[in-house]
């Protein structure tokens, strides 16, 4: 085809487009119902066209929101495998609680039985004077309470009872002079005698020369002498010379509220007193 062909075809296609436009403007001003009507049609005709060509558009934007979620639901095992760790840990967490919980049970166990807990009292004053650590409670003879007794709180040891009245009684404190405590350590089992010395610490004494001590090392009671029950917590070192090994109580004997005393029914032995002239632990 020629370009005057192409020139002439091209006058005469848009001479009938503005004679079908102006056709289409005069039935609009008549309000024809003539373009609705041919508007329908071209719609009708076209929407198959349409609903085939957006068939791979709309595959295309399903596939491209299943990526998307895949990557949600990929943060989400993200997520949760992080949660799952913390649980983990805190799991962890509870069961050495409860194993703790466990050895705190076994507290109160000497020699295969229960040591029960006699009386529950508080600690109502301070006894003797400024060279005495000892603290009265309000329990007593009324209560079943009997001398050399241990004295607990939910800590550990605190001492023992040296003298009993009908409505309360003394309790000799492990950070006195006249306190004397057998223990090992309970990461060596290493045994030894615990001395008070009136101080907020205590001595850790008559220790094998071999003995391995640390500090931080934990002291429990041994239960030998029949004083008291093993595997009390007693309290831990805080220092380690050739002088001396301190021990600080486990218990805060400064603030003691809540005390138990266990029914320990057990004989002093004679080479676990004091030397000293008065009966062992009492003052006039």
């Amino acid at each position: 085809m020629s370009a005057g062909a192409r020139r002439t075809k091209g006058r005469a296609g848009l001479v009938l487009y503005f004679s079908l436009a102006l056709l289409f403007l005069v039935f609009e001003s008549f309000h024809s119902p003539i373009p609705d009507t041919l508007r329908q049609i071209a719609a009708d005709t076209v929407t198959p066209i349409l609903n085939l060509v957006n068939e791979p558009i709309k595959a295309t934007q399903d596939g491209i929101e299943r990526l998307v979620g895949v990557s949600k639901i990929s943060d989400q095992n993200t997520q949760l495998k992080k949660e799952n760790e913390k649980l983990a840990h805190w799991e962890q967490a509870a069961l050495q609680l409860l194993r703790e919980n466990e050895r705190l049970l076994a507290i109160l166990k000497g020699s295969g039985k229960e040591v029960p807990t006699i009386a529950t009292g508080r600690v109502v004053g301070v006894g003797g004077g400024a060279f005495e650590n000892s603290v009265i409670v309000n329990v007593g003879k009324g209560n079943n309470v009997q001398r050399n007794w241990p004295v607990v709180n939910d800590l550990g040891l605190v001492g023992r009872i040296i003298t009993v009245g009908q409505l309360s009684s003394r309790v000799l404190l492990l950070t006195d002079l006249n306190s004397r405590v057998p223990v090992r350590i309970s990461r060596s089992g290493t045994l030894g005698i615990l001395e008070g010395r009136n101080s907020n610490v205590m001595a850790l004494n008559f220790l094998p020369a071999e003995a391995d001590v640390r500090v931080g090392d934990r002291i429990i009671t041994s239960g030998h002498g029949s004083m008291f029950p093993p595997d009390l917590p007693v309290g831990y070192v805080t220092a380690v010379s050739d002088l001396v090994i301190e021990v600080a109580p486990e218990a805060y004997l400064d603030r003691i509220d809540y005390i138990r005393v266990l029914a320990c029914r057990f004989t002093q032995p004679e080479d676990l007193m004091p030397p000293q002239s008065n009966d062992e632990g009492e003052r006039p």
